[in-house]
């Protein structure tokens, strides 16, 4: 998502950070499991992503050994 309300609309598209009380439909209501395995995680603003991209350092390979941690191989 791109533009001047693409946080509100990436974090409406993922749901509630607990998937129980996540809407039917979003992301994390159909494919999380607890608060702390819930699938996704969306910053609340361009400059906390900016900050969160630099601590976690996330690359396609480790979202790939998270992902068959967490729910299996793939």
């Amino acid at each position: 998502y791109e533009g001047e309300e693409a946080v509100e609309k990436i974090r409406k598209v993922l749901g509630e950070t607990n998937p129980e009380e996540a809407a039917p439909g979003t992301i994390r209501k159909d494919f999380g499991r607890t608060v702390m395995m819930n699938v996704a995680h969306a910053a609340d603003s361009p400059a906390s992503a900016k900050r969160e991209m630099a601590i976690v350092r996330v690359g396609d390979d480790d979202i790939k050994r998270v992902v068959e941690e967490y729910y299996g191989k793939v």
